[in-house]
């Protein structure tokens, strides 16, 4: 048959320049709302070779490894075949022949529902041992063995779009971004009076939300905020949006509490009255910690709940001005909340204390762990206002669970690994980047999830499902992980 020695253009353009039209070669890298240039370049042994993705200063840190490493969906079929026939002999011999496996693949990971869904190997891995009972150990990838050409090119580029670095390892080109912005940095804070400057009133001249610098001829984006120091603010530049968020809210508070002095001293009264409350917690924290991440509390309730940013001092009094008198009814209500807070703890924390067989040790750890976790000495600050009224929910989910362990003992041990399966991932991205309110969020659905796998006749407050927990945690990792 003469067909056989026929070839197309695509068989004779293997690498060709690509057709950005082509859905399979897209003009853009697009992931969680952020968009960067994708450009596309047929040269063997140039260093821009294959695709490259082009970031700018203010952008490069929301990159992650996850989605360069899913690179575009045309060139999926030549990393995975590549992946496979470098994998060791005990490994590939189960997945030949390879080219019918990769057809298979791409099938199911270019489906919208999986495609950069998460960390490139790790779905793989999972694919391969749901689809070919083929288990391959994390180490077994190495990108670094794939020809270049199938690892993402990442550009950084100035403001004009010229080229200033470029790596194909992205963690390595972050290191010397990070490197070039904390000089930036520094030279900002030695010219700015104000940074070191302890505050006891929002600043006269304002608050700008975003501030330019330049290093090296490197455009940077740098993110001014008020930073608690407890009895004043000071300004600092976050180098992200998300920590100035953090950092403004609290200083913010502080600023609030300090304005709202007299309101102050009634409630301090107030709050000391609660004599039993203060045993309660004694063990926890002291009681004025307890009283000042309370009045934080208020202050966010009262003042930040329908503001995200305040630029100005006239903008700060007028809202001080229109919430003054709420001040005081809020805080009273915060006592009667932290109130019920502490006689719960203090009843959960009595029962886990008196657990004392032996096979029951990894869950007393676990429940004194939960127990730290949920109410920490400033829970009245890392709460969401909306989450206060849950925890009693959560603390008698956990006196639920001691006062059932007869004849469940194994059930609980394998309830307890699924908790902490998930729980040990959202630790570990709390653990690199702090409290998020995005973290914070999952934190409450996971505290969701011990009701329902230890008492779960006391309801949830939300739908928590595995297909939830999975997209929730995925889309955290993406965010967090080498960001």
């Amino acid at each position: 048959d003469l067909d056989v020695l026929k070839m197309s253009t695509k068989d004779l353009l293997r690498r060709p320049d690509e057709d950005l039209a082509n859905t399979a070669f897209p003009g853009e890298l697009v992931v969680d709302g952020h968009r960067w240039p994708l450009r596309y370049r047929f040269a063997p042994g140039d260093s821009a070779d294959g695709v490259s993705v082009q970031v700018k200063a203010e952008n490069i840190s929301a990159l992650s490894l996850d989605a360069v490493q899913w690179l575009v969906p045309g060139r999926l079929a030549e990393k995975l075949t590549e992946l496979l026939k470098g994998l060791p002999k005990q490994f590939r011999r189960h997945l030949v022949p390879i080219p019918d496996r990769v057809e298979q693949l791409c099938d199911y990971l270019l489906r919208p529902s999986r495609y950069r869904i998460g960390n490139f190997y790790d779905v793989l891995t999972r694919t391969l041992a749901d689809f070919y009972r083929v288990d391959v150990p994390q180490e077994a990838w190495d990108e670094s063995n794939l020809s270049p050409f199938l690892r993402m090119n990442v550009q950084w580029t100035d403001r004009r779009g010229a080229v200033i670095d470029q790596d194909r390892d992205l963690i390595a080109l972050k290191q010397r971004h990070e490197a070039t912005l904390a000089e930036a940095l520094v030279d900002e804070a030695a010219t700015i009076e104000q940074s070191k400057e302890s505050l006891v009133a929002f600043p006269d001249k304002g608050l700008e939300q975003v501030r330019r610098l330049r290093q090296k001829q490197t455009d940077f984006t740098v993110y001014p905020a008020l930073v608690d120091k407890g009895d004043a603010v000071t300004i600092e530049l976050a180098v992200n949006p998300s920590q100035q968020q953090v950092w403004q809210e609290k200083g913010l508070c502080r600023l609030f509490v300090l304005a709202e002095s007299q309101s102050v001293r009634y409630l301090r009264t107030e709050y000391q009255k609660e004599t039993t409350m203060h045993m309660q917690l004694a063990k926890l924290a002291d009681p004025n910690a307890i009283f000042d991440s309370l009045l934080l509390s208020v202050a966010r309730y009262v003042y930040l709940r329908d503001t995200h940013w305040i630029e100005s001092k006239s903008q700060f009094d007028a809202l001080l001005a229109s919430h003054r008198g709420e001040f005081v009814s809020s805080g009273l209500k915060m006592i009667e909340i932290c109130t019920a807070i502490a006689e719960r703890r203090f009843e959960a924390s009595l029962a886990v204390e008196h657990i004392d067989s032996a096979v029951l040790t990894s869950a007393k750890a676990d429940l004194e762990s939960q127990l730290s976790y949920i109410v920490p000495a400033d829970f009245m600050w890392q709460t969401p206002y909306d989450r206060l009224a849950d925890l009693p929910r959560y603390l008698d989910a956990m006196l639920y669970r001691v006062n059932h362990f007869q004849g469940r003992v194994s059930k609980d041990k394998e309830l307890m690994n699924q908790a902490r399966t998930w729980e040990l991932r959202l630790h570990a991205l709390t653990a690199r980047v702090g409290d998020m309110p995005d973290l914070v969020d999952a934190k409450f659905l996971l505290a969701e999830l011990r009701v329902a796998l230890f008492h779960q006749k006391l309801g949830t407050k939300e739908k928590v499902s595995q297909k939830k927990l999975t997209q929730t945690m995925e889309q955290l990792e993406r965010t967090y992980i080498n960001d």
